[in-house]
């Protein structure tokens, strides 16, 4: 077989691959984040979450991903910017209300735990979190 039958075949192939758009690149990244943390890799997954974000920013979930992991790192500031950056385009996500009104009574910011505990509180009125946070 010559070389020329290999090797544009494997050329096509690889130019096909090449043509993902940056949003599936980035739902690659970001499922193999989640399987990542599934198995406990915090810190391949936290690598898979930010590549995400580079091929799509706007992938809120792997940025909220991301500030669980910072959580269970104990970085609040890191947390707290994921979690911020989630609001600014998804100013009704629930979870992320709470976390935010958390960290910021956590660290005694009371100007940021008085601009999310409203929200939390609204978005949440079941959840025991929100009710001690009210």
């Amino acid at each position: 077989m010559s070389a020329s039958k290999i090797v544009l075949p494997l050329a096509l192939v690889l130019a096909l691959a090449a043509c993902k758009t940056p949003q599936e690149r980035a739902e690659a990244f970001l499922q193999s984040g989640i399987e990542l943390v599934a198995e406990g890799d915090l810190d391949r997954a936290a690598v898979e979450f930010r590549n995400a974000l580079q091929a799509d920013e706007t992938l809120y979930e792997a940025r909220r991903e991301l500030g669980k992991i910072f959580l269970s790192y104990n970085n609040t500031s890191g947390a707290f910017r994921h979690y911020i950056r989630v609001i600014e385009h998804q100013p009704d996500d629930a979870d992320a209300r709470l976390v935010l009104s958390e960290l910021a009574f956590e660290v005694r910011d009371w100007g940021e735990f008085d601009r999310h505990a409203a929200d939390a509180i609204r978005l949440n009125p079941d959840n025991p979190r929100a009710a001690a946070i009210d």
